[in-house]
């Protein structure tokens, strides 16, 4: 019998500059995934929503203020990835105020995820990457505290979550400085990971996409 071919799946990710198309970067992990998928025989297309410079709030570019255009793609998944200016320091002093206090960050993390599944669209969360090893200390662990919140929003609204800050945890650090093309964002080594650790994650779930024979 002839294979039939699987309805295209169409994937939104969600997310700041990390997630955004970049000039140095050949391939966003945006780009990739498709035809990561494709190796399982999964047809998708994946539609970026990264805005550099946003966090999860709801004023100007940022998460909650744009929510509705991601929701206007009608998206069978929506990748969501927020984190690295949330939790930033602007002040530069240890124990200064993170741009979006970590109460507020768990807050509309849990109401992005709410939001979207009103409109049955299945959601990934995913932690930031980490950073590069000359970061002050005490930035990683204000950063940390996020990545800990992002693991508890994906338990306590049982989505599935895709831990690329844990994945960096399995490199040595100069394994992890490599995958980065400044302090914070990934290369396009960087983002093959990432888009390597998505596909790995959603292919169990998806497996019933793939063409029948």
């Amino acid at each position: 019998m002839a294979s039939c071919p699987a309805e295209e799946l169409k994937l939104v990710a969600f997310g700041d500059s990390t997630t955004a198309f970049r000039g140095p970067i050949e391939q966003v992990y945006s780009v990739r995934l498709p035809k990561l998928l494709q190796k399982f025989d999964i047809q998708a297309v994946v539609v970026n929503e990264g805005v550099g410079g946003s966090n999860t709030s709801r004023v100007g570019k940022h998460a909650l203020a744009r929510i509705d255009k991601v929701r206007a793609h009608q998206a069978d998944w929506v990748i969501v990835q927020f984190g690295i200016n949330d939790c930033w320091v602007d002040s530069g002093i240890e124990g200064g105020a993170s741009r979006v206090a970590l109460a507020d960050y768990k807050k509309n993390l849990t109401e992005i995820v709410q939001t979207l599944q009103q409109d049955s669209t299945r959601v990934i969360l995913m932690t930031p990457n980490q950073l590069r090893s000359d970061v002050a200390r005490w930035r990683v662990d204000r950063m940390e505290d996020y990545v800990r919140a992002v693991r508890q929003v994906a338990k306590q609204q049982t989505v599935p979550l895709v831990d690329i800050w844990d994945a960096y945890s399995e490199l040595s650090e100069s394994e992890r400085d490599a995958l980065l093309l400044d302090a914070v964002h990934p290369n396009d080594d960087g983002q093959a990971l990432v888009a390597e650790s998505i596909a790995t994650r959603l292919k169990p779930m998806l497996a019933d996409r793939a063409p029948t024979q």
